[in-house]
C-alpha cells in the first residue's frame, strides 16, 4: 500500500478558520452512526413526554427509557434503534408508536503526534483529517520558520480556506442535486462532474452516499407518517360504517315502536288499555330518537375526522415540497458565496506565484504522513486530509524527512502510539501535554 503524505516546503500553521466548516447537515452520517458505550441519544415518543429525554449508553450497552426498560443501543444505528423501541412499546400494547432517535454525543476523537496540541477532541459529524488537525492547532512551525512570519501564515491560510472552500462547494453541490432529485420525485441523482477535480473521486462518493442515505431515510420518515394517517383514515372509515349499520337498525326500532304507540293510543281512547303502557312505549320511543340522533352526530363526526385527516395529508406533503424549494434556493445562495471564496483564494495564491493544483500540499523535502488507529482494525490505516474521521479514531502525524517508499509497512512505525491509543484520558488534561511530549 502507498504511503500517503503531506508535502511542504516549509512546516506552517493551519489557522482555525478551517472550523467554519464543520457546521454543514450532518443528518446522514448520524443515521449510519453506530452507538457506543457512553454515547448520549435522545429518545422521543410522541405524546409520551414521561419516556421521552436523553439517556447514557450504559457500561452494559443498554439505556434504561422510563415504562419501558432496559433497550441494547450500543452497536446500534440510530434506524436500528428506533425500530428497536418501536417494537419494546408495541410489545407492551402501544398501538402504532411515534419514535424519533438522536445521537446527543458522540465518543471523542484523539489526535497525537506533529501537531501543535495533541490530545482530545470533541467528534463533530462530517469531521476530516485537516479539520482535525486545525482543531489541534495545526502544525508547529518547521526549522527557520517562526509563528511571527506573517507572510507565511498568511499563504497557509489561504491554502486552507481553499481546500475547506472546496470541500464545502462539493458538499453543497451534492445536497443541491438530492434536494432537486426530492422534489422531482427521482430516486437517484448524478455526481456533477466538475466536483471530482476538486477533492478526488473516493471523498465525492464518500459525500454522495451519504446524502443518498439521507434522501432514503427522509422519504421514509414521510412514508410513515403518511401511511400512519391514513391507517387512521381506514380505522374512521370502519367506525363510520358500524354507526351507519347501527343507525339503520335504529332507525327501523324506532319506526315499529312508533307504529305500537300509535295503536296503544288508540286503545286508551277507547278504554282498552292502561295509561302506564302508553307512557312507557312514549319513553321507549324518546330515547330511541336520542339514539338516531346521536348516531347521526357521531356519523358527522366521522366525517369531520376524516376530512381533517385529509387535509393533514395534504399540509404534510405540501410542507415537505416547501421546505424542499426553500432549501434549494437557500443551497443555491450558498453555492454563489462559496464559488467567490474559491476565486478569491485562488486570485490571491496566484498573487503569490503559488500553484493551486492542490489544497494543501506544498512541494519539498519535509513530509507528513497521516495514519488512523481504529478500534475496528487490526493495524493502523494511511489516510489522506480528506479522510472521514469516526468516533473514538485516534489520528498519528508523524514528522518524515522524505516521502515513505511504496509498500512500507505503518504498523512497524506506529506500534507504540497504537498501544496506547485508546487509553482514556482525562478531558481536563487531554491537550495540554507538557511541551516535551510534543514534536
Amino acid at each position: 500500500m502507498a504511503s500517503i503524505v503531506i508535502s511542504a516546503k516549509r512546516s506552517l500553521l493551519i489557522p482555525l478558520v478551517i472550523l467554519a466548516s464543520l457546521g454543514g447537515e450532518a443528518s446522514s452520517e448520524e443515521q449510519s452512526y453506530v452507538f457506543g458505550i457512553g454515547d448520549e441519544v435522545k429518545i422521543t415518543v410522541f405524546k409520551e413526554p414521561d419516556m421521552s429525554g436523553s439517556y447514557k449508553v450504559g457500561a452494559t450497552g443498554f439505556v434504561s427509557v422510563p415504562g419501558v426498560g432496559d433497550i441494547k443501543t450500543a452497536g446500534l444505528t440510530p434506524t436500528e434503534l428506533r425500530d428497536s423501541a418501536r417494537q419494546a412499546l408495541s410489545d407492551l400494547h402501544h398501538a402504532n408508536p411515534n419514535v424519533t432517535v438522536e445521537v446527543m454525543q458522540y465518543s471523542p476523537v484523539y489526535i497525537m503526534g506533529d501537531v501543535r496540541n495533541p490530545g482530545r477532541q470533541p467528534y463533530t459529524p462530517g469531521l476530516t483529517v485537516l479539520q482535525l488537525i486545525a482543531l489541534a492547532g495545526g502544525y508547529p512551525p518547521a526549522l527557520g520558520l517562526t509563528a511571527d512570519d506573517s507572510t507565511a501564515r498568511e499563504v497557509e491560510k489561504q491554502k486552507v480556506d481553499l481546500a475547506i472552500s472546496r470541500e464545502k462547494y462539493a458538499s453543497q453541490s451534492m445536497k443541491r442535486a438530492r434536494l432537486l432529485a426530492e422534489r422531482d420525485g427521482k430516486a437517484a441523482f448524478d455526481i456533477p462532474p466538475e466536483l471530482e477535480s476538486m477533492i478526488g473521486k473516493e471523498r465525492l462518493e464518500q459525500i454522495k452516499a451519504s446524502e443518498m442515505n439521507l434522501k432514503i431515510s427522509r422519504a421514509f420518515e414521510e412514508e410513515q407518517r403518511v401511511r400512519l394517517l391514513r391507517r387512521q383514515a381506514e380505522e374512521v372509515v370502519k367506525g363510520r360504517a358500524a354507526l351507519e349499520e347501527q343507525l339503520e337498525a335504529t332507525k327501523r326500532l324506532k319506526a315499529i315502536i312508533d307504529a305500537e304507540l300509535r295503536n296503544i293510543r288508540d286503545l286508551k281512547e277507547r278504554g282498552l288499555t292502561a295509561s302506564t303502557r302508553v307512557l312507557e312505549l312514549e319513553r321507549i320511543s324518546a330515547d330511541t330518537e336520542m339514539r338516531l340522533n346521536s348516531g347521526i352526530s357521531m356519523i358527522s363526526q366521522a366525517n369531520q375526522n376524516l376530512a381533517n385527516i385529509d387535509l393533514l395529508i395534504r399540509q404534510a406533503t405540501e410542507a415537505a415540497r416547501v421546505k424542499i424549494a426553500e432549501q434549494i434556493v437557500e443551497t443555491e445562495t450558498e453555492l454563489v458565496v462559496t464559488d467567490r471564496q474559491i476565486a478569491s483564494a485562488i486570485e490571491m495564491l496566484n498573487m503569490r506565484g503559488i500553484s493551486t493544483s492542490s489544497a494543501i500540499a506544498g512541494q519539498g523535502d519535509l513530509n507528513r504522513r497521516l495514519s488512523i488507529v481504529r478500534k475496528s482494525e487490526p493495524e493502523p490505516i494511511l489516510v489522506s486530509e480528506n479522510t472521514q474521521i469516526r468516533p473514538s479514531d485516534v489520528l498519528i502525524v508523524t514528522r518524515v524527512m522524505e516521502a515513505p517508499a511504496k509498500g512500507e509497512s505503518l504498523a512497524a512505525n506506529t506500534s507504540k502510539m497504537a498501544e496506547t491509543a485508546f487509553m482514556t484520558q482525562d478531558p481536563n488534561t487531554a491537550g495540554n501535554r507538557p511541551s516535551s511530549d510534543r514534536r
